[in-house]
């Protein structure tokens, strides 16, 4: 079992959690400013403009986080062999192509074929990123820096992406709603491949190779693993809805480009604002022993809570306000410690093989909440079911809570592979 002990950051190491969140805040900003500007207006633009079924419009929604979340895990073997630089500046090109081609997309089939190979980058990148920081940063303090400075540069580019994305989509060139996104992404790859140092190898420091199979052996031979992976599948379900009920939902209640992009942008600078003192007060608890997987279970509690205020709230604009507010809180206390919590389970496995098992999560949970958000919610929007629709999220949310909490294991530390 882990220590108790968390390696406090001395003042060499701090020189180099600069450099490393210097990095990844470039990657994650540039990127994301290209995801935020398509995202909010995503399920929009089928909805509307492609004059799609819910169906489809959900099952579009959950091919884009699918992929995401899982085309990393088929690469795997060959991402081992690759330098993070070319790695990341690939990713980065791969979605630039897959948005691109989505504006001269026509039919269903071309159009999922165009989100899942956006996707499959994306997926690339972000595994990558996290593994660069878990490669180059020993303690989890330091980690949860530089993944706190992610959460930070996701949240600039959510506060202007749907800003941007509203006014393209209310033009009447939708095509400029895919466009720029790409371009967005075009110029994140060729900052990356100038801001990541040359070299690094993912497999440089794995004492065999990392293997799907091995993680999933881990979630079934080691139960502090199932706990993270269940508190992580659960949050980010809920964090899903994000982008797709809430979206759908925000859209109903106003038609004013504005209004409907100052929920995410509000979402956004909150969670900006509140990262910095949340990370602060979390290193501090980290390097007395906490362990990161308590940070996640809080997280997940503070959902459970917007989602009660919308179905309680939901109904009027203010309402949706205050949810947004609680929401961009169980945000900095969930996003960075998920990160974090899957890196401290590395130990003796190979340091992507960790973050295969938080893909796996993430594949699990998001894609489902996107789908949930794009289908359930509609059907039962459609005879004024939405507060049914939120209760049951919050419910959801504080099952898995008390169910950890009994169990106790978030107690401890988790374990590191043997």
């Amino acid at each position: 079992m882990a220590s108790n002990t968390y390696k406090v950051i001395e003042p060499v190491e701090r020189g180099e959690v600069r450099k490393v969140s210097t990095a990844v805040f470039l990657n994650y900003l540039v990127a994301n400013l290209g995801y935020y500007t398509l995202l909010p207006t995503l399920p929009l633009l089928f909805a509307e403009a492609r004059h799609s079924s819910a169906w489809f419009v959900g099952t579009a929604l959950f091919t884009l986080a699918f992929s995401v979340r899982v085309a990393c895990l088929l690469l795997g073997g060959i991402l081992r062999t690759l330098t993070i630089r070319a790695a990341t500046a690939g990713g980065l090109l791969i979605p630039a192509i897959g948005f691109g081609l989505l504006a001269v997309a026509s039919g269903p089939v071309p159009t999922l074929v165009c989100l899942a190979l956006a996707g499959t980058g994306i997926s690339v990148n972000t595994l990558m990123a996290r593994t660069y920081i878990a490669l180059a940063l020993p303690s989890a303090a330091a980690r949860n820096t530089a993944f706190s400075a992610v959460q930070v540069a996701v949240n600039v580019a959510a506060a202007v992406g749907p800003i941007a994305a509203n006014l393209l989509f209310s033009s009447d060139r939708h095509g400029l709603t895919v466009l720029v996104p790409a371009a967005l992404y075009a110029i994140g790859a060729v900052a990356v491949a100038f801001a990541v140092p040359a070299g690094v190898r993912a497999g440089d420091n794995d004492e065999r190779k990392a293997t799907v199979l091995g993680a999933i052996r881990s979630i079934v031979t080691e139960p502090q693993v199932r706990t993270v992976m269940a508190i992580t599948v659960a949050g980010w379900f809920l964090y899903g809805q994000l982008f797709s009920a809430l979206t759908l939902h925000i859209s109903s209640i106003t038609t004013s480009p504005l209004l409907r992009s100052s929920f995410f942008t509000a979402n956004a600078v909150l969670v900006v604002l509140v990262q910095i003192p949340v990370s602060a007060h979390a290193n501090r608890r980290l390097d007395t022993g906490m362990p990161p997987t308590r940070f996640l279970l809080i997280g997940v509690g503070i959902f459970a809570a917007a989602f009660a205020s919308m179905a309680g709230l939901g109904a009027l604009i203010a309402g949706c306000f205050v949810a947004v507010v609680v929401f961009s809180i169980a945000e900095t206390f969930f996003t960075p410690f998920v990160s974090t919590a899957f890196a401290e389970i590395s130990g003796s496995r190979p340091v992507i093989e960790a973050f295969v098992l938080l893909q796996i999560a993430m594949a699990v949970g998001e894609p489902l909440g996107s789908f949930s958000g794009g289908t359930l919610f509609t059907a039962l929007s459609r005879h004024g079911l939405e507060p049914l629709y939120w209760a049951m999220l919050a419910a959801v949310a504080m099952l898995v809570v008390v169910a950890c909490a009994r169990r106790g294991r978030v107690a401890t530390s988790v374990p590191t592979a043997r």
